[in-house]
């Protein structure tokens, strides 16, 4: 899996990240390119504390070791569409910087 803490692998999602424009195709769902920018980076921000995201209510089975591994941990992709926290979507999210 790539890493941004390898400089290849960061070279190659920064590179990515570049190719995009607004006419990009939607490969995972509703979000268009700006707002999946948008997305990953609300993402970032709850990581460094800058972000509070409301945490869900879980199904108590769903906390426990093996689905735990299994929704967050396994090497089975991500679902398609699933549904994402509040705080990870915006509705203006943004216009794409060729900077």
């Amino acid at each position: 899996m790539p890493t941004m803490f390898n400089e290849a692998d960061r070279a190659g999602i920064l590179a990515r990240l570049d190719r995009l424009t607004p006419q990009t195709a939607r490969l995972w769902g509703s979000l268009t390119p700006a707002g999946m920018v948008f997305h990953l980076n609300a993402q970032l921000q709850n990581v460094l504390g800058e972000l509070k995201v409301e945490p869900r209510k879980t199904p108590g089975i769903m906390k426990t070791g093996f689905f735990h591994w299994l929704i967050m941990d396994s090497p089975m992709p991500w679902p398609k569409s699933a549904p994402t926290a509040s705080e990870y979507l915006s509705d203006a999210p943004g216009e794409l910087d060729a900077n």
